[in-house]
């Protein structure tokens, strides 16, 4: 898994500054976070950091973040191998990233206090990089079932519902409640899936329609809070 993408290796110096980074930021958040905090605990000095990452404070902000958001996919995607049906596979992928979401202390800290660390890694761009990594986690599960156009397609309105959720949790579905998720893929993403067996060949490029990416109905619909 992991070898799919560019991770600084353990031990490495460029990983000793992201995991001190990430250590800063649990306990002083990113506004307060300074490079002589993260080299003092990475135990380097200020120019190794600047060595390691010449962007300094941007640069290993970006590095932290790349390495949380792909840790945070691969536990994801650990959760799909093996499921053997789609709307069992949709809720999942649904409830876990939700639930990881909403019990990481530090995001949840960011949000409410220095929203304007954290708001770009889910919007914009940010949003971008997400899909770009749900084509390379989530979508090759989904194509057990789905076309794969549709499947990277479904895979990117999971974000969607996922960032909704995060950013605006009081709403009509709590997608970390697995029976509310049920529910909510039953009723509101499946009946719009050209779905196939796993044994059935798929017909890329041939009749099915890709569902395209646009979230159903605002989550916040109805009266059911969290």
């Amino acid at each position: 898994m992991a070898g799919r993408l560019p991770l600084d290796p353990p031990g490495s110096v460029e990983r000793r500054i992201i995991d001190a980074a990430r250590d800063c930021c649990s306990r002083y958040g990113w506004a307060k976070t300074t490079l002589d905090d993260i080299a003092r605990t990475a135990g380097t000095s200020r120019a190794t950091l600047y060595r390691a990452f010449p962007g300094g404070r941007a640069a290993v902000k970006a590095a932290v973040t790349r390495h949380e958001t792909v840790d945070f996919f691969q536990q994801i995607e650990s959760e799909l191998v093996g499921v053997e049906d789609i709307a069992t596979m949709l809720t999942v992928g649904l409830t876990t990233a939700s639930r990881r979401l909403a019990d990481d202390a530090e995001l949840q800290f960011s949000l409410q206090h220095e929203p304007g660390e954290v708001l770009p890694q889910f919007l914009f761009r940010g949003l971008d990089d997400i899909f770009s990594l749900c084509r390379i986690f989530v979508a090759p599960h989904l194509g057990r079932f789905l076309e794969p156009d549709e499947a990277v397609a479904v895979s990117e309105l999971l974000a969607r519902l996922v960032v909704m959720h995060l950013l605006s949790p009081g709403g009509s579905v709590d997608l970390t409640d697995r029976s509310a998720a049920d529910r909510f893929v039953r009723s509101r993403i499946l009946p719009g899936l050209s779905i196939r067996t796993p044994a059935e060949p798929s017909t890329a490029g041939g009749t099915r329609t890709a569902l395209h990416p646009s979230p159903p109905p605002p989550l916040a619909a109805s009266t059911h809070g969290r």
